[in-house]
């Protein structure tokens, strides 16, 4: 709210006209409007809401408060008058080249629509005003792990958020500790973490159990509890005799726990059945937590060439 001083200032204006910087720099900025410190290079007319003479930066601005669901800016000339309301900030319109040393441009305030490695959703002919809630969109390599954003615009200004953007860890399995129900000869569970993505098992770069296992099941320690986002098998391709047996990849369940004897957190599930050297992605429901992930089938046999898992810090 204003105090007396500035009321009875603000009358002044009203009645006069005058437009000096302590209207434009303290009531605007104060109250709804904002001056615009940048100099633009002329108007654009296509988003004209208004055209209006007036004697006062003030009183355009309340021109465009009777108009508050469409005006988001308005520029006023000193020497013409001339109030021009427009429906989209002045940044957004790119216009033409032109004198504009006697015009003022003011923006509505509102929050930010900026965060730390994300983006709130707000249209170009809308503002982010105290009261508005949108989605926010999280740049690339970063991640709503909740699986939605919501940002508002609190009544001081301040953007509040229901999450943040977290970056996306990539791949932390190599190296990592793993198990599996049982061996085939020499390809052990770990070959699966070893950063070698050759599909040929002959390799020795794919894991493999025995087979006369049922429902046989592989998993990896990942050594602390993430947000568990993404897991990719790689499957198997030829083998250097001719031997195509990737179909073997089906009825796949991933899940996720956060200690070895309670991995029971659907992370999903692959019906198959695989094809040779198909890379399968499988994305974790929002909030998937774990440190162990095990990938089982409900048939036999299991091999996988890699396993890479995508995560997000706690």
């Amino acid at each position: 709210m204003m105090d007396t001083n500035n009321r009875i200032l603000l009358v002044i204006a009203v009645t006069f006209g005058f437009s000096n910087s302590y209207f434009s720099n303290s009531y605007f900025y104060h109250e709804q409007f904002i001056k615009d410190p940048f100099s633009y290079d002329g108007l654009k007319t296509d988003f004209y809401l208004m055209v209006d003479f007036v004697r006062g930066a003030i009183q355009c601005a309340s021109k465009c408060s009777q108009k508050r669901k469409e005006c988001i800016s308005f520029a006023w000339n000193e020497r013409t008058l001339k109030c021009l309301l427009y429906n989209r900030s002045f940044k957004s319109m790119q216009p033409p080249a032109q004198l504009y040393e006697e015009w003022e441009y003011y923006h509505t305030r509102e929050c930010s629509r900026y965060l730390e490695n994300g983006m709130i959703n707000v249209d170009i002919d809308k503002v982010f005003t105290p009261g508005v809630t949108r989605t926010v969109s999280c740049n690339d390599g970063f991640v709503a792990v909740s699986g939605q954003i919501n940002a508002t615009c609190n009544p001081n200004f301040q953007t509040v958020v229901s999450d943040t953007c977290r970056e996306v860890l990539r791949n932390i399995t190599v190296g990592k500790p793993t198990e599996q129900i049982s061996t085939l000869w020499k390809y052990e569970s770990g070959l699966a973490v070893d950063g070698i993505r050759d599909t040929d098992i002959d390799a020795l770069s794919c894991s493999h159990t025995d087979v006369s296992d049922d429902n046989p099941w592989w998993r990896v320690d990942l050594l602390k509890v993430y947000f568990i986002v993404t897991v990719r098998m790689l499957n198997r391709g030829m083998d250097r005799y001719g031997i195509d047996v990737s179909d073997r990849l089906r009825n796949v369940s991933i899940r996720t726990g956060e200690t070895v004897s309670n991995i029971s957190t659907l992370c999903g599930f692959y019906a198959g059945p695989g094809t040779l050297g198909e890379l399968v992605t499988i994305d974790c429901p929002p909030s998937t937590t774990g440190r162990y992930v095990e990938i089982a089938l409900i048939t036999e046999i299991l091999s996988l060439c890699e396993v890479d898992v995508f995560v997000a810090s706690v």
